[in-house]
């Protein structure tokens, strides 16, 4: 079943579904289509490898959601009538790709004007998001991340926000680039991967890191650790060991990294926003004495660690940017860093020099928002 998956998904999962829904159909349960799901598939592969030769293969990977676009409906199935003998005809379209009859199949009418009918047409939910790899290869510095387009469709819509880090499974399908629109022709035999998701876990709703899964050595280090009689000394001093001494800038670093006591607003479970629970620190000093080193490191054990330097960042890349999407033409959010460090820890170097007006950066500070 697991090649099956991975080489001939759309089918296998078809079958699936089909024997889900008849067991589902004898106890009288369900009425439409059933979905399945496939949850933690074992081989979750780097971004790097999504080549040409997995084209209508199963791909799962893991990222940071970087682009979250509206929720539209899409067409599936749509009725169509031909304008001369009345004849209607059904179309299905495949992902999405509206194509409407090219002639009446009626014999003798041979028709090429056809009226849809918008009102029995089929829809499904359907959103796009964009999904970005999680460096933590050295061999991978210096280069622009890779990032990857997600089509949710059904259930899975609106399931995470910029800066969640989801692993997401799918079908990898291949698109025509829109560039071959105004008539050029080498753009011609240019296509797009992008991933039909099946499954998508959000590590954040799941409430730790699926990511973070210890081996034997850890969990020996870990029991080590918890007999000390001074934990935070041993912490402290094993923070960024290339600087000597510092103990007062490692040890508050150390703190900022595990954060205060979250103090939440009153309202349900999933709307409600977390208020002056963590402490912000301010590191002051002559150059040369490795302020800048040990932000990078205290950035770098953070699971959610974002460094950022001052001179180069922007308001709008601290924050959140209003994007607009050359495919669809609507709007969507794009996670600044301060997003993508949520629930984690952002190391801004250089704040004095931050060209852009401290304003956007206030009320992240202060109430654990972004505004708009």
């Amino acid at each position: 079943v697991k090649e099956a998956i991975r080489t001939r998904p759309g089918d296998t999962l078809a079958c699936m579904e089909l024997a889900a829904h008849r067991v589902l159909s004898r106890r009288g349960a369900v009425q439409q289509r059933v979905h399945v799901r496939i949850v933690d598939y074992p081989a979750k592969t780097k971004l790097k490898s999504l080549k040409a030769n997995l084209i209508d293969q199963y791909f799962a990977t893991r990222g940071t959601v970087v682009r979250v676009g509206n929720i539209r409906p899409m067409v599936t199935r749509m009725h169509f009538q031909c304008s001369r003998c009345g004849e209607s005809t059904v179309r299905h379209f495949e992902g999405g790709k509206y194509n409407p009859p090219t002639s009446c199949p009626t014999d003798g009418c041979r028709s090429r004007t056809f009226e849809p009918d918008r009102d029995g047409c089929s829809t499904v939910d359907w959103q796009k998001i964009r999904l970005q790899e999680i460096v933590d290869d050295d061999r991978e510095a210096g280069r622009i991340p890779r990032t990857v387009d997600v089509d949710l469709t059904n259930d899975l819509v609106d399931c995470c926000v910029p800066g969640d880090i989801v692993t997401v499974g799918g079908i990898v399908r291949s698109i025509k680039t829109e560039a071959d629109r105004g008539g050029n022709q080498q753009a011609k035999a240019l296509y797009f991967l992008f991933l039909e998701a099946n499954s998508v876990v959000n590590t954040k709703k799941k409430g730790r890191d699926a990511g973070t899964a210890f081996s034997q050595l850890d969990m020996q280090m870990i029991e080590q650790v918890s007999v000390d009689e001074n934990p935070l000394r041993l912490l402290v001093n094993s923070l960024c060991p290339s600087i000597f001494g510092q103990e007062m800038v490692k040890a508050g670093l150390v703190l900022c990294m595990f954060g205060g006591v979250g103090k939440f607003q009153s309202g349900e479970e999933k709307n409600r926003l977390a208020i002056r629970g963590d402490p912000h620190m301010l590191v002051v000093g002559d150059p040369g004495l490795g302020k800048s080193q040990m932000l990078r490191a205290a950035a770098a054990v953070h699971p959610r660690g974002v460094y950022v330097c001052g001179n180069t960042a922007t308001g709008t890349g601290l924050t959140v940017t209003l994007v607009r999407d050359p495919q669809t033409g609507d709007h969507a959010l794009e996670a600044g860093a301060l997003v993508l460090a949520d629930q984690g820890m952002c190391a801004i170097d250089e704040f004095d020099k931050i060209k852009s007006d401290h304003s956007s950066l206030l009320e992240a500070m202060e109430q654990q928002t972004i505004s708009m």
